[in-house]
């Protein structure tokens, strides 16, 4: 269970980022961004995008900075199809490089994208959350399938082991009656299995007919 918890850990971190990048980069094709107002303002309320992922776009949050780092476009302007949009929270700052990395509780991928006469910087950016909240209920899953299978393998352990020790009892209630009459003619329970318990019924019998 150890195993597999760390094996769907990393699985899943690893198809959230995946996820997360995918996504970035369909926004980032989708967008058809220019300059208004002599380059002082984007275009932004005029996009309307459509993610391939949309149901994990719920959460997100979109940010674009000029070059200077001035916030310009945040999801409240720029629409995905199928996504209500979420208030622009928490504050992402502008990045100096692109990549991926971790910033308030958020997988952040950040790109530049060309508008001429110069770029702007994207970020897309889920919540941690979402693939934290995933694992938590995989692990559940895990314990309680521990927990039921030590209970299931307890419960075949005690069946078992009371169908084994079984023989031994009849012999020793045989033996007993044996012991009270004194009857040595009394005949000893065999068992199914030719096992070691069958041998020492075998052997009790022999004793018994050489007394």
């Amino acid at each position: 269970a150890a195993i597999v918890g760390v094996l769907t850990d990393r699985d899943l971190r690893g198809q959230f980022n995946n996820d997360v990048r995918s996504n970035s980069d369909q926004l980032a094709k989708d967008l058809r961004l220019k300059w208004l107002g002599d380059g002082a303002y984007l275009n932004c309320t005029k996009q309307n995008v459509s993610l391939k992922d949309y149901t994990s776009a719920e959460h997100a949050q979109i940010r674009i900075f000029n070059e200077a780092g001035v916030l310009l476009c945040t999801q409240e302007d720029v629409k995905v199809k199928g996504v209500k949009a979420l208030p622009a929270t928490p504050e992402l700052q502008a990045p100096n490089k692109a990549g991926t990395y971790d910033e308030g509780g958020y997988l952040v991928v950040a790109q530049q994208l060309p508008v001429p006469p110069s770029t702007v910087w994207l970020l897309y950016a889920r919540p941690l959350s979402d693939v934290d909240h995933t694992i938590a209920r995989v692990q559940v899953i895990l314990l309680l399938g521990v927990l039921g299978g030590t209970v299931l393998a307890l419960l075949g352990g005690l069946a078992t082991a009371a169908r084994a020790m079984r023989p031994i009892v009849h012999l020793t209630e045989a033996s007993r009656e044996i012991e009270r009459t004194r009857d040595p003619t009394l005949r000893l329970p065999h068992p199914e299995a030719d096992d070691e318990v069958a041998e020492l019924t075998r052997t009790v019998e022999g004793m018994l007919l050489s007394l």
